[in-house]
């Protein structure tokens, strides 16, 4: 005997379609990744937050110092007047200390013959002396120098020329070491 087994599903057509396995398998990706979305927006927010919080943090910190410091000085305004002499002192000893090359050139310049040129000029202000390399025309010229450096000896207390030589064109070459008094390179207040 044959049996004749009858399917028959209860659910209409248009409902089979719409509990396909592919859309069902769509719709759970789809939150899946919307909740994923929403996860990780939301740790970004508390980090935010957090950096947010660290900043706000940092700031307080530096008002507070500022505020101490504008108590301090609040506080020394009573002393003021300590302050500003100790100031005062503190830029008079920067002036002392300051070495005034114009000086030097400016006198080196009025104690220069006419025919006597200078170049590589290097200067030390430890053991206040100035060398640099000479010419001049003739042999004449150079011990007249050597004369007006002698004759200043307030200014340049020692000359020393050495390395004296004459060149092939004529011209007399020498090197010159300078030693500059105090009262050259520094002012007085």
């Amino acid at each position: 005997m044959a049996k004749n087994i009858t399917k028959i599903n209860l659910m209409p057509e248009e409902f089979k379609n719409r509990f396909s396995y592919s859309r069902t398998i769509t719709k759970i990706i789809t939150s899946a990744v919307v909740l994923g979305l929403v996860l990780v927006s939301y740790f970004a927010l508390i980090g935010y937050k957090i950096s947010l919080n660290n900043q706000i943090q940092k700031i307080e910190t530096e008002t507070k110092a500022i505020k101490t410091q504008i108590n301090d000085l609040l506080k020394g305004q009573n002393n003021g007047l300590d302050k500003e002499l100790a100031l005062m002192n503190l830029i008079k000893k920067i002036f002392l200390g300051h070495i005034y090359w114009t000086n030097f050139f400016q006198s080196f310049e009025e104690n220069t013959m006419p025919l006597v040129q200078f170049s590589n000029f290097s200067g030390n202000v430890e053991d206040k002396t100035v060398t640099m390399k000479g010419q001049t025309a003739s042999y004449t010229t150079l011990a007249q120098q050597m004369a007006v450096f002698n004759q200043k000896q307030d200014l340049f207390p020692e000359a020393v020329f050495s390395n004296i030589s004459q060149a092939r064109q004529g011209s007399i070459g020498f090197d010159l070491k300078l030693v500059l008094s105090n009262n050259l390179l520094h002012n007085e207040y």
